[in-house]
């Protein structure tokens, strides 16, 4: 008797969503600072998971759009202090958050054509769907603010329960934590 296939995962960059501008948030981010005259250290990815564990504590998608405000000139002060932010404006967050929201928060990525509707024809096939990635923390609600989360049944990142893929405590986490049937 073959199995039947009850639960699918997918992973989030490259197969669900991929950069909107073709450039990953690093290259962005230097850009813009050079256009305002800003400087910063080294791009260094240990950056994002420090900006993102704030994230992932601190940002609800159901936030008014002035307590989204609130949060974006936040995480651009802890990015520009990790991020070793020097120039002029370096100090005003406020100056700076709609961009960094722009470079850093769901908007920067865009979802495949066709992940929508295949999506929804696996979810009325039956399927438990999951996405698993090894990312930072939030990735539950960038897929709830692209309008995936209603087709997915649970979204884990690498960041929110330590440890990375391919381990497969990973995927033992996404068959304990899918709804059972």
């Amino acid at each position: 008797m073959a199995a039947k296939i009850e639960a699918l995962t997918f992973d989030w960059y490259g197969t669900l969503a991929n950069h909107r501008h073709k450039r990953g948030r690093g290259r962005l981010f230097s850009e813009y600072l050079a256009s305002h005259g800003l400087q910063s250290a080294p791009w260094d990815r240990s950056v994002l998971n420090k900006v993102f564990d704030y994230y992932g504590g601190s940002y609800k998608v159901e936030s008014s759009g002035a307590e989204k405000r609130t949060f974006w000139i936040q995480f651009t002060r802890l990015l520009f202090e990790q991020s070793q932010v020097s120039g002029a404006t370096a100090s005003q967050a406020e100056v700076h958050a709609t961009a960094i929201r722009d470079i850093f928060g769901s908007a920067c990525f865009e979802v495949y054509a066709d992940v929508q509707p295949v999506l929804h024809a696996l979810k009325q096939r039956g399927l438990r769907l999951a996405v698993v990635s090894n990312w930072h923390r939030g990735l539950d609600s960038f897929c709830h603010e692209m309008n995936l989360s209603n087709l997915l049944d649970i979204v884990i990142s690498s960041s929110d329960i330590g440890i990375e893929k391919p381990d497969s405590r990973l995927f033992n986490e996404v068959v304990y934590r899918l709804p059972t049937r």
